[in-house]
């Protein structure tokens, strides 16, 4: 009888020892990260706030089916006029478009 409360003592204690030096650290700090502001509130731009509130309605109708709808949905809520010159070009093969905004320089 004692000495299976010797061996139980034993193996409780080798239990503890394995659970205490085994064990993961504690990682709930990452569960909600903070993120850090990169601007203040009144840094953000006009422009800024109608691509936010496009993309609230734009997220707030029901979702489509197909990809070409939703293709089709997206283009629409972003279509604007933007001064750019396209070229093609051709990349080990592969046909490319080179997109370049008003001003670029293109090297």
């Amino acid at each position: 009888m004692t000495t299976s409360l010797i061996l139980l003592a034993a193996i409780a204690a080798v239990f503890v020892y394995l659970i205490i030096s085994y064990r993961a650290p504690d990682m709930r700090k990452f569960d909600h990260p903070e993120s850090a502001t990169m601007i203040e509130a009144h840094e953000v731009s006009d422009q800024h706030d109608d691509v936010v509130a496009k993309l609230t309605a734009y997220h707030g109708q029901p979702r489509p089916k197909g990809i070409k709808v939703v293709r089709k949905r997206f283009e629409e809520v972003f279509a604007s006029e933007i001064d750019i010159e396209t070229r093609a070009v051709d990349v080990d093969g592969i046909s490319s478009e080179w997109v370049l905004a008003e001003g670029a320089d293109p090297n």
